[in-house]
Formats: structure tokens, C-alpha cells, sequence
């Protein structure tokens, strides 16, 4: 275990904001950002992130290939094409979502996973971003969905993304809304509390800052919600329960969608 500061702003004032599962999580008394404090250590969480933890993917792979194609279409406002590369990418959902409009490749910590990547034909880096090592101005779009809350140092994370970024080129993530209306009604069971692994839970707020940070900037409609209705249309009939299908269209309306429980953001590279 270690102690951290906050890991937005870097102050050493902080309060508890609840506990669960033996971890205390903590909110900042500076940009309220709200965090696990103390927390595993990279060697600690090796252990958890073994096959078994990814083994669901694959089993849901045509549905998330089709929630992904949803934020692609959500990305191509911002930026039509070019080089792609999502990071995170586990057995390559997001990349089989996007071939068709960018040429893209991935990065993916986890052997399981990045051997299945590579078996749909994708290009993927075993590894971290920061052990990728690309160049300045690699890429057009980096994408990470539900990566950023396992990370560590996330605003240095967002460094490294802008700096393998094109001039202008665009960010999309998703993460956790911990302000949101599902968060606040069920507290300490809200499933996005998962403090052995998730160690940032932000907010709009805190997001925007940490973006602002490493010289990004939210786009006008870029903060949830914006995604159209009508790409959830398709996913339908992958819905076995319905409500869940109707839960996750009214996500996508603005403002709502901050609201319910998650966040998607875009930002472009200032």
C-alpha cells in the first residue's frame, strides 16, 4: 500500500468521503477530486489484472463492437479520419469499430488480451503508453473507455497522450461520473466503486481540470450525452433486458447523461 496526494492538483488536503472493501476514499479539499487514499501499488494490482479479469470481454465482444461504433460516430464530429489508436484497447473493440473510417492500432497491458487483438489482425503494443514510446505528433484520435480511474498519475497520463497527439488532433474517454444522480442515491454500492482498482472517481468538474492540466480543452458538446439516439438504435436486439437498453438511451441525452451514473468526453489538443 501507499499514501498519495490528490491526483489532480497535488495537494495534501484531503477528507474521508466514504469506505468500502477495507480502502478509505477520499475528496480532495482543494479541486474536490475524489480518490483512494492509501491505495495499492503498481507492483500490489499485478495480481488482479490477469485473464480472468478480462474473460468477459470476449464474450461480449459483438455488443461492445457496437457501443463502440456509437462513439466513433460520436468522435467523426470532431475529426473524420486519420490515425487512431486506443489505449487500453483490450481485445480490440474500439479498433474494430473504427476500421473503417481511421487506420488504427492499440495498446494493451495485458498479454491475454493483446494476444487476442492481434489474432483479429489489429496492431497492438504489449505494454503502457508511456513504454510505447511513440513519437511527438503520432496520432490523430486516442481513445481509452473506462481507463482512466485505474491510473495512477492520470494528468500525467494526459501529458503523455497530448504529446503523441497531432496539432488539434482529439481525445475521447470515458470514465465514472461520481457527482452523478446514481452515484449520490447509492453511495458506497455504487458499482463504479470498486477501490482495489479504480483509484480516481471524477466528476465534470475535476475532468475538465485534469484535461485543462495537460492542455486540453473539452469541445462544445463534447461532455457526455452527446452521442445521437439514433446510434443506439442497433444495439437493441442485443439487449436481453430492455430496460437496460432504454437506461442506456436516456445516457445519451445531454446533460442526463452526466447525471445517471457515466461520462464520455471529448477534448481537442490546445
Amino acid at each position: 500500500m501507499e499514501t498519495t496526494n490528490c491526483v489532480v492538483c497535488d495537494s495534501g488536503e484531503s477528507s474521508l468521503f466514504l469506505e468500502k472493501d477495507s480502502f478509505s476514499i477520499v475528496k480532495c479539499s482543494k479541486c474536490t477530486m475524489v480518490y483512494v487514499n492509501p491505495r495499492l501499488t503498481l507492483k500490489e494490482l499485478e495480481e488482479f489484472y490477469n485473464a480472468d479479469y478480462y474473460h468477459g470481454y470476449k464474450d461480449s465482444f459483438v455488443l461492445d463492437v457496437a457501443r463502440k461504433r456509437t462513439a466513433i460516430n460520436w468522435i467523426r464530429k470532431y475529426k473524420k479520419s486519420g490515425k487512431l489508436l486506443d489505449v487500453g484497447c483490450s481485445i480490440g473493440t474500439m479498433l474494430e469499430a473504427g476500421d473503417n473510417y481511421f487506420e488504427v492500432s492499440g495498446v494493451e497491458p495485458a498479454a491475454w488480451s493483446c494476444t487476442n487483438a492481434r489474432e483479429r489482425g489489429f496492431s497492438v503494443f504489449h505494454g503502457s503508453l508511456e513504454e510505447a514510446q511513440f513519437a511527438d505528433h503520432s496520432f490523430d484520435v486516442v481513445t481509452f473507455t473506462e481507463v482512466i480511474e485505474h491510473l495512477h498519475k492520470p494528468v500525467d497520463f494526459l501529458k503523455e497522450v497530448n504529446r503523441i497527439l497531432k496539432p488539434g488532433g482529439v481525445l475521447y474517454l470515458t470514465t465514472g461520473n461520481v457527482n452523478s444522480y446514481r452515484a449520490r442515491k447509492e453511495r458506497r454500492n455504487w458499482y463504479f466503486y470498486e477501490p482495489t482498482y479504480h483509484l480516481a472517481y471524477f466528476s465534470p468538474s475535476t475532468i475538465r481540470l485534469a484535461l485543462q492540466k495537460a492542455g486540453f480543452k473539452v469541445v462544445p458538446g463534447g461532455l457526455n450525452g452527446r452521442i445521437p439516439l439514433k446510434g443506439m438504435i442497433p444495439l437493441w436486439k442485443f439487449y436481453e433486458n430492455k430496460i437496460d437498453f432504454i437506461k442506456g438511451c436516456i445516457s445519451k441525452l445531454p446533460v442526463l447523461g452526466v447525471k445517471l451514473g457515466d461520462m464520455g468526453v471529448i477534448a481537442r489538443k490546445v
